[in-house]
């Protein structure tokens, strides 16, 4: 198991390069095939350096570790962090000025060396992670608290969210764990470092976290606070650095956009409000069962068990990382949505991730040691299994927790209360689940469909039918999301003859469906090929229409979107239809 994170990383390196070759070949050719396997080459040539480091010091940490020689294993870690991104930042700067020296190396067509300037320099900005992030996962490996690491990454938002999109967490979440971990280190003399230095590189911490989410105010506010309390010596050149750089930030919006803070970074859109209470968001974001943490991570709630037991007084800065959660909680409450949109899970709380990760870390001694310790593990280790289940399953593979969000209505932005439905929740759901919370949805509304007289023509954007088993409107099309689409209409006259059904349509994927009216089998069409646009005529019976409500429906088989990758949509579009007696025409 220890050696597991480095099987799965060199294994996802490998699916990496796979995915990335065939996606190159079919968008930039040859040319694109050549200048990603050279600026490829010239990546991990550079990096060696890196790795030589990592290895150096993993012998060196499991050894002093053992033998309970902690002062040299945090000696060791910092020395390999130091030169890890020292050394990555002079290569970065190597990247940006010579890219195409370096390039020269490998290849001479102007081509790929015009290309390949900007893909090296792009890769070249993580360079100073790379040693983090490496030397990170082998001091975990080091210690033996892979299962640990493991599990807070695999079984968090941290799969499901930060694997799926580039958000603007990473950078965020990134920057803060830093902070902490300069500040953690600091206040409990790991390392010996000046106090300028430190506090310098808080200050340009926290401005990248306010950078990447202006949601990070929370974080910013109270450390500054805690540092004026408790670290003057840090606070003093931590709020010179991000003072200054704020200061710039604001110069910078003022000259392009003739405002201080852009949209994003306006402090009015803090005061938005989502509309719920305080209380209701509070348990949204904490138990509901499309939304709250504890439902998602549910081995977090085991903390509890020992946050009574927490050191502050030996470890003080336990309080800012329980204020802070405390404050996220509110801020998102207080800026909309407090749900993230459209997303999977708690994603707004990945904000304070880092901090829940030092909690559990800090917190797992307790929770195991004692004559019950043993208990409370197995506990954990299923509790941690079922949210390896949730985040890296679910959140990564399972198609329809993404729709879930309102592909197929509700839609969590306009209806928000979705969220705390236990009879359809997010995690688990399926094309079925989706299409049944439609049609509940849909008709619960019925009552608001005008009665029509006359001839009909309707647009699908009109207010005067409701379509179960549809897409919402995009660009003016419906989509059948469900095998069972319906469409439901009022009419407010007696029906008299037969009707012609005029139906703009278009179709992905699908070759016939059929059609009913107030469940009565009316026609089945063929289409003529797998993709299409045309106007369909169907004569409809006049005795199986009925004064009130009518219920058209289509049997589309393999409609909506299939439950596995990748997700193309397979039905039938639908822009406007038109229903009239023959003699009307």
């Amino acid at each position: 198991l220890i050696g597991f994170p480095s099987l799965v990383k060199n294994l996802s390196a490998s699916l990496l390069v796979i995915v990335t070759n065939n996606l190159l070949k079919r968008v930039g050719g040859d040319t694109a095939l050549a200048v990603y396997a050279i600026v490829s080459r010239l990546y991990a040539s550079l990096s060696l350096p890196q790795t030589g480091i990592v290895q150096g010091m993993q012998p060196l940490i499991g050894f002093n570790f053992g033998q309970k020689k902690l002062a040299r294993v945090q000696e060791t870690i910092r020395l390999s962090l130091i030169s890890s991104v020292v050394y990555g930042l002079l290569v970065l700067t190597l990247c940006l000025l010579i890219p195409a020296a370096l390039i020269s190396l490998l290849s001479q067509e102007s081509i790929i060396i015009a290309e390949g300037q900007i893909a090296l320099r792009l890769l070249a900005l993580a360079y100073p992670l790379t040693g983090v992030a490496l030397i990170t996962a082998v001091s975990f490996q080091s210690i033996g608290r892979a299962k640990e690491a493991l599990l807070l990454t695999l079984g968090s938002m941290v799969a499901s969210t930060l694997a799926t999109a580039l958000w603007s967490h990473h950078l965020t979440a990134a920057a803060m764990l830093l902070a902490l971990l300069l500040l953690t280190g600091q206040e409990e003399r790991r390392w010996r470092l000046p106090a300028w230095p430190v506090g310098l590189s808080l200050g340009g911490l926290l401005f990248i976290a306010y950078l990447a989410r202006p949601a990070a105010v929370v974080f910013i506010v109270l450390l500054l606070g805690y540092l004026l309390w408790r670290q003057r010596a840090l606070f003093w050149p931590a709020l010179i650095m991000a003072g200054a750089l704020f200061g710039l930030f604001l110069l910078w919006s003022q000259l392009e956009f003739g405002t201080p803070f852009p949209f994003y970074y306006r402090p009015e859109r803090l005061a938005a409000g989502s509309g719920t209470g305080l209380l209701a968001a509070l348990y949204g974001q904490l138990l509901s069962p499309s939304r709250g943490l504890f439902v998602f991570v549910p081995y977090l709630l085991l903390l509890p068990w020992g946050t009574g037991r927490l050191p502050v007084h030996q470890r003080p800065w336990l309080w800012l990382i329980l204020a802070w959660g405390l404050g996220q909680l509110l801020l998102n409450q207080l800026a909309a949505p407090w749900w993230g949109g459209w997303s999977y899970g708690p994603r707004l709380l990945l904000d304070w991730w880092p901090g829940l990760a030092l909690l559990v870390f800090l917190l797992w001694p307790r929770l195991s040691g004692g004559r019950t310790g043993h208990y409370r593990v197995a506990l954990f280790a299923v509790l941690g299994l079922v949210a390896i289940w949730i985040h890296s399953y679910q959140g990564l593979f399972n198609v329809q927790t993404g729709r879930w969000n309102g592909a197929i209505p509700p839609n969590i932005d306009e209806h928000p209360e979705i969220a705390f439905s236990w009879r359809y929740p997010q995690i688990g759901t399926s094309a079925a689940a989706l299409c049944e919370r439609n049609e509940a949805f849909v008709w619960e509304r019925i009552a608001t469909i005008a009665p029509v007289t006359g001839a009909l023509h309707q647009p699908v954007t009109a207010p005067t039918a409701l379509y179960p088993g549809w897409s919402d409107v995009a660009d003016d099309w419906r989509w059948s999301e469900c095998e069972r689409s319906s469409l439901l209409f009022n009419l407010g006259m007696q029906p008299s003859g037969d009707y012609v059904l005029l139906l703009e349509t278009r179709w992905l994927g699908v070759t016939e469906f059929d059609i009913s009216l107030n469940e009565e089998p009316v026609t089945s069409l063929t289409l003529p090929g797998a993709t299409g646009t045309t106007t369909l005529q169907v004569l409809l019976p006049g005795e199986l229409m009925q004064a009130g409500l009518n219920e058209l429906t289509f049997h589309v088989p393999g409609a909506g979107t299939p439950d596995t990758r990748p997700p193309y949509r397979l039905g039938l579009g639908l822009a406007s239809w038109s229903l009239s007696p023959p003699t009307s025409r």
